[in-house]
């Protein structure tokens, strides 16, 4: 069946696409049962098994810590709140990231 172009639900669905996702920083755990060393672009993370430490949403995107959680080496156990992200980014000293969309029409 072809969507056409003027069906509302069409529309909806191409804005929603467009759309920047608001990243949130996550509680992270090591699953393992050995100490499990993570070298971010940030900071370095040393988890001790059954560990869990806060990270920022920039650090939830880098490759490294993305691999690991694929393979289930880390858990994520439950996403920060706005306060426990904005604590985190003022001890690292990371400038708050940008809401919302970031692309100017051409």
């Amino acid at each position: 069946m072809r969507q056409s172009r003027k069906n509302p639900y069409f529309v909806a669905i191409k804005l929603l696409c467009r759309m920047r996702r608001d990243r949130k920083g996550m509680v992270i755990k090591n699953a393992d049962t050995y100490t499990r060393s993570v070298v971010l672009q940030t900071r370095t993370l040393v988890l001790r098994p059954g560990e869990s430490t806060p990270v920022t949403s920039d650090e939830v995107m880098d490759p490294k810590l993305r691999d690991l959680l694929q393979t289930r080496d880390l858990a994520i156990v439950r996403p920060l709140s706005e306060a426990e992200e904005v604590a985190i980014r003022k001890s690292l000293g990371v400038p708050p990231p940008v809401r919302g969309r970031t692309r100017t029409r051409r």
